[in-house]
């Protein structure tokens, strides 16, 4: 079974701003995500904790709604649609991938400033080092990079795991993210239908 039909290879364009640093490829293709046989049988031995402080990491009380709360729910769905589509296709999803998925959807929105793009948000809620040209997904996906990598994660994984993050992006469907681009980013195969499950398109908060 190839991955072609879950994942999008051209996805590292998605965003002008590119992949994390850490991922980019000299020559921007990340077709080897093109097969489940890149991705570990074996799993992560302590995928329990890491998921657990994955979660955590989304736990914000100023956030009504993008909070960890909203985190927990969105990586249940995401787990059930990984179970179902083992059960449609017959064919048992590497513990690797499954791995990657549901970190990924874990943090989809970690690091929510209350606005969907940052030059919408309180300053006071923005980082440091984003500019007003992006929207939340793709600073979430920088995070968590991060986070898989310190968390022992392959480069296929974390790789994943962004796909997942930008795969969330719904600000195309505004004037502001038309003109980023952004309306050519849409949920895919089985990664968008978990965030179709959860419906998560809420009018953004202020902080």
């Amino acid at each position: 079974m190839e991955i072609g039909r879950l994942i999008d290879s051209d996805f590292a364009s998605w965003y002008p701003q590119g992949l994390p640093p850490s991922l980019a490829p000299a020559d921007g293709n990340v077709t080897e995500l093109g097969t489940l046989a890149a991705f570990d049988d074996r799993g992560h031995s302590d995928f329990s904790r890491i998921l657990a402080n994955s979660l955590f990491t989304c736990d914000n009380p100023r956030l009504t709604y993008h909070g960890i709360d909203h985190a927990q729910r969105v990586t249940d769905k995401g787990a059930e649609a990984l179970d179902e589509i083992q059960i449609y296709t017959g064919v048992q999803l590497p513990a690797g991938f499954i791995e990657a998925v549901l970190l990924g959807l874990s943090q989809h929105d970690r690091g929510h400033p209350g606005a969907t793009f940052f030059a919408d948000a309180n300053q006071d809620q923005v980082p440091i080092d984003i500019n007003g040209k992006t929207s939340v997904e793709w600073y979430s996906a920088k995070l968590f990079d991060r986070f898989a990598a310190e968390a022992g994660l392959s480069r296929m994984q974390r790789l994943l795991g962004v796909y997942a993050i930008w795969s969330s992006t719904y600000g195309g469907a505004c004037e502001r993210g038309q003109k980023l681009g952004l309306d050519r980013i849409k949920p895919k195969g089985i990664i968008g239908e978990s965030y179709e499950r959860e419906n998560a398109h809420p009018k953004d908060e202020r902080l």
